[in-house]
């Protein structure tokens, strides 16, 4: 079966929650140099999560066409592009927060961004949702290290995340994220706001909320993806793993 080199994404609310939160978007435009993929996951339990998610990827989309961010040819400028951008994308929501009465419980997303350009790829995160570099050989390589509580505190808790503090709504707490702090500080060498890395040609790149990856480990979607070429075919393959494992949370896909 001939590979689909077409980029698709998919949001879908899974089982449980009654709406869905994330927001994503893509870009295909043949007239540019570069593209754009997001995936933004609103907060669970604050309000609004599905506004602050929606906002990230509007302002994050307004923000990359006002400055032609997609003629960009260097990746230390698209570095600061990108730093510029989800940081003025911060701070959109934030003030937004600061002129409301979400001020107990501001809106907020996680975000995973990439600019992906002809020979580099840089990638943009706050909170747990990831950015991943599938490669021919069949290995799953995560590029984005998570902003939980969890991950800051794997080193005291090496076996966490099998046990059921590592399940918890506090294992799971999300430690940075857009719109609910004055800025995001790039401040944790271990869990760094972005990274760039050469782009393999015979590489495929997926971004997802973590409803797909509490679901789904990653031996199955190595198997999903290793058996499946077709991207559209991949990705509603992968959330029907996650319907079928249960589908507790809202789940979004793109595959680059």
């Amino acid at each position: 079966m001939d590979r689909n080199n077409s980029p698709y994404g998919i949001s879908l609310t899974g089982k449980v929650r009654r709406r869905n939160e994330d927001s994503f978007l893509y870009t295909n435009e043949k007239s540019w140099l570069n593209q754009l993929a997001i995936v933004a996951d609103g907060i669970g339990g604050n309000v609004h999560g599905e506004v602050a998610s929606r906002l990230c990827c509007q302002y994050f989309l307004e923000i990359w066409e006002e400055r032609k961010a997609m003629n960009i040819e260097d990746p230390k400028i698209m570095e600061s592009f990108m730093r510029e951008t989800l940081s003025e994308v911060n701070s959109r929501i934030f003030q937004l927060n600061c002129k409301s009465d979400f001020v107990e419980s501001p809106m907020g997303s996680t975000i995973v961004a990439a600019a992906i350009m002809p020979k580099d790829i840089v990638v943009i995160h706050a909170g747990d949702s990831r950015f991943y570099d599938f490669r021919d050989n069949g290995k799953l390589v995560c590029l984005t290290v998570d902003h939980t509580f969890l991950q800051k505190n794997i080193e005291l808790l090496p076996n966490a995340g099998q046990n059921s503090f590592g399940r918890s709504e506090l294992g799971n707490l999300i430690t940075k994220s857009v719109g609910t702090t004055k800025s995001i500080e790039d401040n944790d060498p271990k869990s760094p706001l972005i990274n760039t890395l050469k782009r393999r040609p015979s590489s495929r790149y997926m971004l997802c909320s973590d409803g797909l990856t509490h679901m789904v480990d990653d031996d199955r979607i190595i198997t999903i993806l290793s058996n499946t070429p077709d991207s559209r075919q991949a990705v509603n393959k992968l959330v029907a793993a996650a319907f079928s494992a249960g589908a507790i949370d809202n789940i979004s896909i793109i595959i680059y």
